[in-house]
């Protein structure tokens, strides 16, 4: 895991996992980039864990409503979302190829203890 500028964040392939990084020293949402439209327009990006499948804005409040009130709501692993953020001051925090399969390893030993409960 590193911290860049928005510049070097950028300049990242797609598929890099991200999250904002805030001068308190705490991290944004852990997010996937997608492409760089270019320096100046943004990038295209996959949020992991609170996109979720809805058709309009008035769906997305009755499933969430649902959700609060113990419903099953599905999610939406390839919901894609355009960044046109223009804060050149802006950090972000990249993690290595390494971390990203680590990570993986992770997610599918909790998975195996879920199964197994």
């Amino acid at each position: 895991m590193r911290i860049v500028d928005r510049i070097t964040f950028l300049q990242q392939p797609a598929g890099t996992l991200y999250a904002l990084y805030h001068e308190d020293g705490k991290f944004g949402e852990l997010t996937i980039k997608q492409d760089t439209i270019n320096t100046d327009d943004g990038w295209f990006y996959q949020e992991l864990v609170s996109s979720f499948l809805h058709g309009s804005s008035d769906d997305w409040d009755v499933k969430l409503m649902d959700a609060e009130h113990g419903g099953e709501v599905p999610m939406d692993y390839h919901c894609g979302k355009r960044d046109g953020m223009f804060d050149n001051d802006q950090r972000f925090v990249i993690y290595s190829v390494d971390d990203h399969v680590k990570l993986i390893s992770r997610m599918v030993d909790a998975l195996q203890m879920r199964l197994r409960s």
